[in-house]
This record gives structure tokens, C-alpha cells and sequence, in this order.
């Protein structure tokens, strides 16, 4: 992890280069928070991820990381910055400060610049502090699975903003964080939940709107003639609320997710009862609320249909069998499988 950092440090940009650190750090020991040994917080500096140190060289600096020295034993290893310090190229101090600096280490004596460096070493962890604050992947990185702000606002914004709600879905929190933005705009659309679906599978989707079905009546709604019981009769009125049968055409409120053309391995995975549908429902449903009902529609690739076979691991009729004896015209796109409205 540190490998680039160890063969030339001036082409590693410092907070990368204290980034890479605190990682290495959380990684070897991650700590009762995992969190690790995060720098400019209330930890011993001496036990912190690394020990930032200054330049004092007052020539042009190749890069913002003047050196770095690998630990030895317990002790952290120590990072060179030229972008920022006491003394040094970006020195706030007068030059004739560096200068001292320097002769009183040519003559073995670094009492000096590690007396600034204790100064040097905290104002350095807090501008990383203040530079992480606001970046996400790295605020993230060092919570070490603990809540952070920015991800406390995202997970408002996708409707899990209070802990209760938190995991308990199939699908992970983060990647339904992943895609806050799909969620905090309304409308929904099915544009929106086309590029979700197909970024989360890494499969080509489709979202058919207004997919027909038939709606059962209850018996308390269906049309009837008066009658002894019913002087007024019942959702008789012609061109206002008469229905004839007991069920009524409905195309508002379903929509088709159609998913391929896939590999038949792939296939496998995206029928019901596997992982993938139920994560796959269940960010769908979350996106779309409970009003709406849908079915998943999987395309299988034309040239991968398997030849139906008895015996052990036969395929389900009506799901994964098709009587063909060689490579039909067109992908297969018959396989549908229904989700009722929650």
C-alpha cells in the first residue's frame, strides 16, 4: 500500500501520502473502533498513524512530500511536508529561522527543528483534519464504519435517516447511499430507475412503462341491478362507475423491469428466490414506494439456451425450460416473474 509512497515520496501528493498511511495503520491494527490511529484527534502522537515533520531544505520543492522514513519498532513512521510548516520552502517563520535551523543540525544538534516540529506536526494533522472534512471517500474511509455527517444527510435523503431503519434490507446501506441522488429528486422516473438498476446489476435494463393487468373487484364493488336488498342498486350507473365482470383492465399501476439479454448462468441468479432478485425488489420497491406493482422480465442471450434434460437439476417448467434443439431466432424474453404491490 505504502510501495509508491517508500520508491519515490515527491510524487505522492501529501494528504494522498497521509491517507495512505492512516489506511496501512487501520489495516494492521483497526483498533476497538475501527477506526485506527487516526492523526490530529485526541490520540498520543507518539501512537498516531504517522509523525509529520518540515523541510528545511530552501530550494524549490519537487512536490509537497520532501521525504519519508519508514517506522522502526514501535515507533510511527515520519513524513517531510514542503507545503506547509513552521520552517522550510513554505516556512510562515523568516528565512533566518530555517537558516538556524539548519546549521544547528549540521552540528548535531536537532534539539531545534524536533522542538518545532512538535508545533508542526499538530497544525499539519489539523489542515488534513479540515482538508478530509468535506472530501466523502476519505471521511468515510476514517469513521471506520462509524456514521459520519455527509453520510448521516445522504441516508436522510434515501429515507433511512434514523438507525431503526438501517439494515435491514438485503441490499447494503452504501449502495443504496450510492445513489441519493436518484432518490432526493421527485418525481420518480423510470429513466432514473432504469440507470440504478442497470449500474447495480451491471446488466443492460429496461423499464416498460404501463404494463396491463387485471384488478379483482370485491364483491362490495362490483355493478348489480336494484334489488330487494339493494332498492338503489349498486355501481349501475352507464358512462359513470357500471363495470361489467368482476375484474377491470388497469394500466397505471404496473410497469415492467426488463433485465438482459443475459448468459444462462447469469440467468440462474435472476430468478426467484435468489440474492440477486431479492436485492434486486427490494432497491426497486424502496425507489418506487408501495403504490405501484411490477414484474421482472429476463432476457436469455439467443446463443446460450440450454437443451431441456430430465434428472437431477432439470430445469422448472415455465422458468428456465424451452423445448429447442438448436439456437432459436431471437433471444428468449418469456420468462416473467410477478411482484405484487406491497
Amino acid at each position: 500500500m505504502t510501495g509508491p509512497l517508500a520508491r519515490r515520496p515527491s510524487a505522492v501528493e501529501a494528504f494522498q501520502a497521509i491517507r495512505l498511511l492512516e489506511a496501512a495503520a487501520r489495516k494492521a491494527d483497526p483498533g476497538p473502533d475501527g477506526r485506527g490511529r487516526p492523526i490530529g484527534e485526541d490520540l498520543d502522537p507518539a501512537k498516531e498513524a504517522v509523525r509529520l515533520t518540515s523541510s528545511t531544505a530552501l530550494a524549490f520543492p519537487a512536490g509537497s512530500v520532501a521525504g519519508y522514513d519508514p517506522s522502526e519498532g514501535d515507533a510511527p513512521p515520519r513524513l517531510a511536508l514542503a507545503l506547509f510548516g513552521l520552517v522550510g520552502p513554505s516556512g510562515v517563520l523568516p528565512s533566518h529561522v530555517t537558516a538556524e535551523v539548519n546549521r544547528a543540525i549540521r552540528m548535531k544538534r536537532p534539539a531545534l527543528k524536533t522542538f518545532l516540529d512538535l508545533f508542526h506536526h499538530r497544525l499539519a494533522s489539523f489542515f488534513y483534519r479540515a482538508w478530509a472534512k468535506y472530501r466523502l471517500p476519505v471521511a468515510y474511509e476514517r469513521s471506520g464504519g462509524a456514521e459520519d455527517d455527509v453520510s448521516g444527510a445522504l441516508l436522510a435523503l434515501v429515507g433511512l435517516g434514523t438507525p431503526h431503519l438501517r439494515r435491514r434490507l438485503a441490499v447494503e446501506d452504501e449502495a443504496v447511499v450510492h445513489y441519493a441522488g436518484h432518490f432526493a429528486r421527485w418525481p420518480r422516473s423510470a429513466a432514473a430507475l432504469e440507470a440504478m438498476l442497470a449500474d447495480y446489476l451491471g446488466l443492460p435494463v429496461a423499464v416498460k412503462q404501463f404494463e396491463g393487468s387485471w384488478l379483482p373487484l370485491p364483491a362490495e364493488e362490483q355493478s348489480a341491478l336494484p334489488s330487494a336488498a339493494a332498492p338503489e342498486g349498486s355501481f349501475c350507473r352507464l358512462s359513470m362507475d357500471a363495470v361489467v365482470g368482476e375484474r377491470v383492465w388497469d394500466v397505471r399501476g404496473k410497469f415492467q423491469v426488463r433485465v438482459g439479454p443475459v448468459s444462462w448462468a447469469r440467468f440462474q441468479q435472476l430468478i426467484p428466490g435468489s440474492e440477486d432478485v431479492r436485492r434486486l425488489v427490494e432497491l426497486t420497491r424502496l425507489y418506487v414506494g408501495p403504490g405501484l406493482s411490477f414484474n421482472l422480465r429476463v432476457i436469455l442471450d439467443r446463443t446460450d439456451v440450454p437443451e431441456p434434460r430430465l434428472g437431477t437439476g432439470a430445469a422448472r417448467l415455465g422458468w428456465t425450460s424451452w423445448a429447442v434443439s438448436r439456437p432459436p431466432p431471437a433471444d428468449l424474453a418469456d420468462a416473467v416473474f410477478e411482484f405484487d404491490s406491497a
